[in-house]
């Protein structure tokens, strides 16, 4: 958790391990999720992309731990 006084000091009251995951489509943003449940594919049949960074937050800074 970050917390913030409104203005531009900010503190780190402990450690957070965030991600983030974009999904880049060629097409529109409608997704259709298969039958298992997990699948996720374009309705329009159209190339995706995904990719995840995952980052660790701490009163030092922070660190992309994944490549």
């Amino acid at each position: 958790p970050i917390l913030s006084e409104g203005n531009d000091e900010v503190e780190i009251l402990s450690v957070v391990v965030s991600f983030s995951e974009p999904i880049l489509s060629e097409g529109n943003d409608e997704v259709e999720i298969l039958s298992d449940g997990w699948t996720a594919v374009m309705c329009d049949g159209s190339r995706t992309a995904q990719f995840e960074h995952t980052v660790l937050v701490t009163k030092d800074g922070v660190e992309i731990l994944t490549e």
